[in-house]
């Protein structure tokens, strides 16, 4: 019997914790595998959640090129992918972070009879040099479709690469709504982990250990209300991608006498048993993409207080659904912090809030039936 469906390979760098990762993990999960046969390539290495991948109806090819430098792993990767690409039979090629869609660009210049070229955008670039606009200006000669997660990044990328409106769309990333959600058990167990009692009010700020997330904003605000909440309790959730930033950041906790009101808790597994434990979260990052951190935050029906920039405006509805405050203001913080935890109330109308409009625009779902629509508006 003939297959119809329209047949896609995802080219990303690995499967693992990161928010690109998630987001092609969760579309691998969720897509119509009943009208879309999808495939995934990883170009650098499996990565930590390759297990998950594996366990899906999808062919997968692991490439293991670290880099782009070598002229000959390059090519023998591009060898490697070009006969994965003929068995597949693919499409479309969707590629995601700037090493894949680069890999990608050469592939598409060497058969530009191919599958047409998708790339995603997930930040405003705020590590690029010239030289990574000016790569992906030449890409876009190649590009059918670019898709960005947030229009503050479309209209980034817009300015940067010279991209014409016509040719990027934005599509919202989506979060699991029904796995990010709580209940009493879930939040009696993990408060219970982290030796949280019932009187305590937690402040939470779920972000890798890195310093544009801002950390320091958040115990300088943890420090303002310490005095006059001595129930508030503050969580530091994440894994460490920088040394120096987290023993600076460890240090400051001791320096203002936070040592015993603040939790450390690592890397965990899935966000889902810190934000069952929160009361509020906190986003202090000076840049963000479309942050999973907020999506999740509201999907689980928590109040969130984030920094002005980037999409957190798009998912935050300020005074509705959460707060926005200016990036960098550590007194504007804790005052927006202390009114939440003065007003029992209004917290759970943010929450409230939070939750509807996670369901309404932020669900796979909604992500998936853009991304969808896209892919077959390419082949119409």
């Amino acid at each position: 019997m003939k297959d119809d469906r329209i047949r896609i390979t995802y080219l990303i760098d690995s499967i693992g914790a990161g928010g690109a990762q998630t987001h092609v993990l969760n579309v691998l999960k969720n897509i119509d595998h009943q009208r879309f046969a999808v495939s995934c390539v990883c170009v650098r290495m499996p990565g930590s959640r390759f297990d998950e991948l594996e366990s899906l109806p999808v062919e997968t090819l692991v490439l293991n090129l670290e880099n782009l430098v070598s002229l000959k792993r390059t090519w023998r990767a591009l060898r490697q992918l070009s006969a994965f690409i003929r068995a597949q039979d693919t499409q479309i090629l969707h590629a995601y972070l700037f090493n894949p869609s680069l890999l990608a660009g050469l592939y598409r210049f060497l058969h530009p009879f191919g599958p047409l070229l998708v790339t995603s955008r997930r930040d405003v670039g705020y590590w690029h040099k010239p030289w990574h606009w000016r790569a992906y200006r030449l890409l876009n000669l190649l590009t059918r479709r670019v898709i960005a997660v947030t229009n503050d990044v479309r209209n980034t990328s817009m300015r940067m690469e010279k991209i014409r409106p016509a040719r990027i769309a934005t599509i919202y990333n989506g979060v699991d709504t029904d796995f990010y959600q709580t209940n009493a058990t879930l939040r009696a167990e993990s408060r219970a982990r982290w030796g949280l009692a019932d009187e305590h009010l937690v402040i939470g700020i779920l972000a890798i250990l890195r310093p544009e997330k801002r950390h320091d904003i958040f115990i300088q605000a943890a420090a303002k209300l310490a005095d006059r909440f001595p129930h508030a309790r503050f969580m530091v959730v994440g894994g460490n991608s920088d040394e120096d930033w987290e023993s600076r950041i460890r240090a400051q906790v001791d320096e203002l006498g936070l040592a015993e009101r603040v939790i450390f808790t690592g890397k965990l597994a899935n966000s889902r048993p810190a934000l069952a434990a929160f009361d509020i979260s906190v986003l202090c990052s000076d840049t963000e993409g479309m942050s999973n951190t907020l999506l999740e935050s509201i999907a689980m029906g928590v109040p969130a207080v984030a920094t002005r920039v980037g999409g957190n405006p798009e998912v935050i509805e300020d005074g509705v659904s959460g707060v926005l405050f200016p990036a960098g203001d550590a007194d504007r913080l804790a005052e927006e912090l202390g009114r939440l935890l003065d007003d029992a109330e209004l917290r759970q109308r943010y929450a409230r809030a939070a939750r509807e409009r996670a369901l309404k625009v932020f669900s796979i779902r909604a992500m998936l039936d853009a991304m969808q629509e896209t892919y077959v508006s390419l082949l119409r």
